[in-house]
């Protein structure tokens, strides 16, 4: 009798012959992690007072889902500021949800309507919540079976990807596919075959389809093929995909076709996921191009003065994002990987290092930009605290208790910041109170033009055009507004005491406009407070982060794209 051939690995390393409780371990903890991103899915979404999402991005990402129709084959977004491939899954989303009659059609020229955004957040969720899964199966095949499962409780409750997962935007969708490349990637570590690296290769291409920088994933499995993986061993796939150490001096036998496979599937995968370099040249090159001159040269007074920028991500975006203790114990983790160097740890570093190189070289500095390293990170800090140490019994319990007090930390600052989506949101609860406490025709003062960050007292503040914005808050009907002069070239000014000198009844102020300048002491920014502090008293509207009856202090400065979520308003009333 011929002997029977092995059984295919499903999906993830969830096997039937696995222990059970590995398997609803994996299914809890990804349940948690999905309500935990579908909690609060309408927040700022657009209604009768706003027109556009509180998120200033949501509107111009599903309007390039919107341009694309894939089941008829329209490709071209005529928007390359991203990858095209999430603007495509959302297309898709909703052309199914079009046939199944949960939306209407959508006139061109019509506001996108908050059931077309929920579609495109639901993309987001499932993405995200998908990632919790292959994170689980990534640490399993790299470090093991309860490093695997950790990686994925942290996976579900790290605050900044749950925050994120809310929004109709790539980052989250980037490190689904980047989490999905590594895995692909883990399993050449025992058998690296033509169809590994095709697949794999693939994946990589689509990870930057989704979001360009992501791309970088493809050097992962790029240095593990450098570094002669599978030599030894190749072929025989362990039971727990254990890491085996880098061969010393043994010359190494490498396949030079499965680096060309690799590479040119990840082309594939790319042009696949964004044909745009193939379908519209122009307008690939002139988005393309300007996201790199504008991650050199910056956006206005964001991040100006922020100091070195791989120490801000570190400093700001990662310990806001992961908290302090999670961080340290991932940096541990890292620290581990760099010093043991196994196969399993270089698939990871090949892509850590440098994305987290090209990030923190860039001038523009978005705490989402962390997003696609965060599961690397947490698969690190797991097989950190899952490590054993036979000589050292007493260190397994501490580190036993470390996790215990890091996941208890990270779940109560994900669920504090989770809060604010069912939460009012600040500018809606200050609109409200002008709307009851002043007069009709009453004067609103603004120290710049009004945006996502302004109380909607006209539903058209949200829209991207400053000219539509400013021409909406001319034309308020409730209340008389005072708007910053325009300079001798017609654009804005901002913090102009002219605005003042007019004697506004009532001046608004959000954290997201003053932020920067106050951190900055801009001299105008200065003497506008100053006088506003003289003539006027504050009220103030502020969503703070809470839960189970706690709140969190909310620091001075919090990176620019958590504050979509913790807005402080502040109303100054003439005295």
């Amino acid at each position: 009798m011929a002997p029977s051939s092995p059984p295919k690995r499903p999906p993830f390393g969830l096997s039937i012959g696995a222990p059970s409780r590995w398997i609803w371990g994996v299914l809890i903890i990804t349940l948690i992690g999905f309500l935990l991103r579908v909690y609060g899915l309408r927040w700022g979404l657009p209604n009768a007072h706003r027109y556009f999402s509180y998120h200033p991005d949501e509107g111009l990402n599903l309007a390039a889902a919107i341009r694309a129709d894939i089941l008829h084959g329209q490709l071209d977004t005529h928007f390359y500021h991203y990858g095209t491939l999430y603007f495509y899954l959302v297309s898709f989303a909703l052309s199914l949800a079009r046939g199944w009659g949960f939306l209407h059609h959508l006139p061109a020229g019509m506001v996108i309507p908050a059931s077309y955004y929920l579609v495109a957040r639901w993309v987001t969720v499932l993405m995200g919540t998908a990632t919790i899964a292959l994170v689980y199966g990534l640490g399993r095949r790299l470090y093991g079976e309860m490093a695997g499962l950790l990686a994925a409780a942290g996976a579900a409750i790290t605050p900044l990807a749950v925050v994120h997962s809310h929004f109709a935007t790539v980052d989250v969708p980037a490190a689904f596919f980047v989490v999905a490349a590594l895995y692909s990637g883990a399993g050449l570590l025992h058998k690296p075959t033509i169809k590994g690296y095709l697949k794999c290769g693939l994946l990589t291409g689509l990870a930057g389809a989704t979001k360009y920088n992501a791309a970088l994933v493809v050097l992962g499995p790029a240095l593990v093929w450098l570094t002669g993986a599978g030599a030894p061993n190749a072929g025989q796939p362990t039971n727990t995909d254990d890491a085996q150490p880098i061969p010393g001096n043994k010359p190494i036998k490498r396949n030079l076709i499965h680096l060309l496979v690799l590479l040119f599937a990840a082309l594939a995968g790319f042009l696949i996921g964004c044909p745009g370099p193939l379908i519209n040249w122009h307008g690939f090159y002139r988005d393309f191009t300007y996201e790199l001159t504008k991650s050199q040269q910056g956006m206005g007074l964001l991040f100006v003065k922020t100091g070195n920028g791989w120490w801000y991500h570190f400093a700001v975006s990662l310990r806001y994002g992961m908290g302090i203790p999670l961080l340290l114990v991932c940096t541990a983790g890292v620290g581990m990987a760099l010093a043991r160097r196994s196969r399993a740890d270089l698939l990871l570093l090949g892509f850590l290092i440098p994305y987290y190189g090209v990030i923190g070289w860039a001038q523009v500095r978005f705490m989402r930009y962390v997003i696609p390293i965060l599961p690397v990170l947490i698969v690190m800090g797991a097989r950190l605290l899952t490590e054993p140490f036979p000589k050292m019994p007493r260190m397994n319990r501490i580190l036993q208790a470390i996790g215990v007090l890091v996941a208890l930390q990270a779940g109560f600052l994900c669920l504090a910041l989770d809060h604010q989506f069912g939460a009012p949101d600040a500018r809606g609860v200050a609109a409200r109170w002008l709307e009851k406490n002043a007069p009709p025709g009453a004067t609103v003062g603004f120290a710049t033009t009004p945006w996502y960050y302004t109380p909607p007292l006209s539903p058209w503040f949200g829209a991207p055009p400053w000219t539509v914005r400013r021409e909406a808050a001319q034309e308020m009907s409730r209340f008389q507004a005072v708007l910053p002069p325009l300079d001798r070239n017609g654009y804005p000014t901002e913090w102009n005491l002219a605005v003042l000198d007019q004697k506004p009844q009532y001046v608004i102020i959000s954290n997201l406009e003053s932020e920067d300048p106050i951190r900055l002491r801009l001299p105008d920014a200065m003497a506008f407070y100053h006088q506003l502090n003289r003539d006027y008293r504050p009220v103030v509207f502020a969503n703070v982060p809470e839960a189970v009856g706690l709140q969190l202090r909310v620091p001075a400065y919090l990176p620019n794209d958590l504050l979509y979520i913790l807005p402080k308003i502040t109303i100054y009333v003439r005295r």
